[in-house]
């Protein structure tokens, strides 16, 4: 897990946290969840760039505080795709998340590994030791 320090955290950050938070401590909070997802190198650029970054943090913070736990979704085909990995061979679309390290999914391989596409559950911290992985910042919620 990514611990995140007030030191990480550019000064580009004071402005963000005069518009959007009430206290630096919530702004931590809203950092320490969100980097829970990141891969470390995407992390590292983000908060490098924190002012540009800013408000993708706060909606992705929205988005995870809305995602079902594992075993909500009813059925596989009605569960709405709230995050979005990919890599070069492979696509993650997460339905569900434990808050921890477990996610639920479908996962899409490129052509070579067909036989693994489906829906299963996965480890994040796996999936975060990709060196090739990233979190999709453009990604909306798909029903």
């Amino acid at each position: 897990m990514s611990v995140v320090s007030k030191r990480s955290i550019r000064l580009e950050s004071q402005d963000y946290e005069q518009s959007h938070c009430s206290t630096h401590s919530s702004l931590i909070k809203m950092l320490t969840l969100v980097s829970r997802l990141m891969p470390a190198a995407q992390l590292e650029h983000t908060l490098q760039y924190f002012g540009v970054y800013a408000e993708t943090i706060d909606r992705l913070c929205s988005i995870v505080k809305e995602m079902p736990r594992l075993g909500d979704t009813v059925t596989v085909r009605d569960a709405p795709v709230y995050l979005h990995y990919f890599t070069g061979v492979a696509d993650y679309y997460i339905c569900e998340y434990d808050g921890e390290d477990t996610m639920f999914g479908k996962v899409r391989f490129k052509a070579h590994y067909p036989a693994e596409n489906g829906y299963q559950k996965f480890s994040l911290s796996n999936l975060k030791s990709n060196q090739f992985l990233e979190l999709d910042f453009g990604w909306g919620l798909v029903q």
